[in-house]
């Protein structure tokens, strides 16, 4: 088998392996997600029959009403406590895909540059140019990625702040509602 057949079953090989780890990952996410949901209704029932055994032990219009303005506040902290959860699982799932993509892209970029030098070895006189070509298109590709990835996760840590920021005004302001 020759090097470049090589290299070529070596990134084959690689792309698989990457798909199947976020084949892993996403299972695992999917999982984590559904544990939560079960969970978050599990909790939501309990309360529900609570607050539903409470409101018709009221013996007035007036304090089923009291009751009711008490219970906007452990809602909307248990409905954050969920976002941010979920949100805490989706960051961190992009997070590990993003490592498993941004190793696989290192290793594919080593061995294409490999299987180009191996190329342009065996190329016929002349083709120089050509390599330098697909050079400069791989460097090109690279770079954009690299760009790509860093305002990917600019935009991130952007939104963990804007929820962050949303998390700690909502429940002052059902404060000031209720």
């Amino acid at each position: 088998m020759s090097a470049i057949v090589k290299s070529l079953h070596s990134g084959q090989k690689a792309s698989f392996e990457t798909a199947l780890t976020l084949g892993r990952l996403g299972s695992e996410s999917l999982e984590r997600l559904s544990r939560l949901n079960i969970e978050t209704g599990c909790l939501a029932i309990e309360a529900s029959v609570n607050e539903g055994k409470n409101m018709l032990g009221t013996k007035d219009p007036q304090e089923l009403l009291a009751l009711q303005s008490s219970l906007l506040e452990p809602a909307i902290a248990g409905t954050l406590a969920y976002l941010r959860s979920v949100w805490e699982i989706v960051v961190q799932s992009a997070e590990q895909a993003s490592a498993v993509v941004e190793h696989n892209a290192g290793e594919m970029n080593r061995l294409l540059a490999s299987t180009l030098e191996q190329t342009a070895k065996a190329a016929p006189a002349g083709s120089e140019f050509a390599v330098a070509a697909v050079k400069s298109a791989i460097d090109t590709a690279n770079s954009a990625y690299d760009s790509f990835s860093k305002s990917t996760r600019k935009a991130v840590e952007l939104a963990e702040a804007n929820i962050s920021a949303a998390t700690k005004a909502v429940p002052q302001r059902a404060r000031k509602v209720a």
